[in-house]
């Protein structure tokens, strides 16, 4: 083989838990998995966080995990609003202060609204902050009743040769960041109307969320069901932008009842990964491919229709991980 290509395995998993709790948990322990084997291979872990009430039990789990050395994470988050000033508790900077960084202290945190300057400006900076950090070891998401993952909304570009964007919401998305506030036991935090929404947001694109070596989705209740079953069994698509996780090679996507409930496709009840979960899994057969494009490049890696489950449990790979890098001094947006 020659030194511009490189062997790899596919996986796509797809796991079914009970409910939220054991999806949380299940997803907790995998995640911290990574970040340990990462930290001991490259001294460092790099990571992208979603903000949104589909990830409470995940990161619950998370922040309590023992023997993760958190002085060795570098965390971004996806993506936030722009109209909200900073610390606003609606900021998904503040609801990842209140749900992991204050608990587990990381070695830095860049947060979108640290940076100075109009919303393309700061988009520009705050991908400068990640290609100078040498790019994600792990992005953590989550995907949007319209099937948006971070703020890339329905028509959102899978080629797009940004990796940080000033976006419109869309319509679905307002109403859903409406519905996840209404309840919120902070009452400063209840938007009033849907008119109060904001309706713009800076997002990591879909390029630069592929482009982390390995990608972790948790998506819990019914008004996901729709949107995990076209991400899942449906085209890869920009009608469907979640549905481009299928072009990584290396996904785990943790679901509950209520988010898998209309999945065609369901696992054997006798699948040897399921205890108290089902799992399917598609896993490739290790080949040759040239080196991965970068951004605004991407291309497909495989079939884009899920496989029937397998009767033995495939080996699940990693890419190799680069050369460690360090931060650059003086970065700004960090803390």
């Amino acid at each position: 083989m020659s030194h511009d290509q490189e062997a790899v395995k596919r996986s796509l998993e797809l796991h079914i838990l009970p409910n939220r709790e054991e999806m949380g948990k299940a997803a907790a322990r995998e995640v911290s998995s990574a970040m340990k084997g990462i930290i001991q291979e490259k001294g460092e872990v790099k990571m992208a966080f979603a903000a949104a009430p589909s990830q409470n039990e995940f990161l619950a789990h998370l922040s309590k995990t023992k023997d993760i050395n958190w002085a060795k994470v570098i965390c971004f988050h996806l993506d936030d609003y722009v109209e909200l000033p900073r610390f606003h508790p609606n900021t998904f900077e503040t609801y990842l202060k209140e749900h992991l960084f204050d608990q587990v202290r990381p070695q830095a945190v860049y947060f979108l609204k640290a940076l100075k300057g109009e919303g393309e400006q700061v988009a520009r900076q705050y991908a400068a902050l990640l290609r100078q950090c040498g790019g994600l070891d792990i992005a953590c998401l989550g995907i949007g009743e319209n099937g948006h993952i971070a703020f890339n909304e329905p028509g959102s570009k899978i080629d797009d040769s940004e990796m940080v964007r000033l976006i419109t919401i869309d319509a679905r998305s307002v109403r859903q960041q409406f519905r996840d506030y209404k309840d919120h036991p902070n009452p400063q935090a209840r938007y009033p109307s849907l008119a109060a929404v904001p309706r713009r947001a800076i997002t990591l694109t879909i390029p630069a969320i592929l482009s982390a070596k390995e990608i972790y989705a948790i998506v819990s209740g019914p008004r996901k069901a729709d949107a995990v079953r076209k991400m899942w069994e449906g085209p890869v698509s920009s009608a469907c932008p979640s549905s481009s996780l299928r072009l990584h090679p290396c996904v785990r996507i943790y679901l509950d009842r209520d988010s898998a409930a209309k999945l065609r496709k369901v696992p054997r009840s006798d699948h040897p990964l399921r205890s108290r979960a089902h799992s399917l899994v598609r896993a490739r057969r290790p080949r040759t491919r040239p080196p991965q494009k970068p951004i605004g490049g991407l291309r497909q890696l495989g079939p884009t229709t899920p496989s029937s489950p397998r009767s033995s449990t495939p080996e699940v790979a990693q890419e190799p991980a680069g050369p460690a890098r360090e931060i650059a001094p003086g970065l700004p947006g960090g803390i």
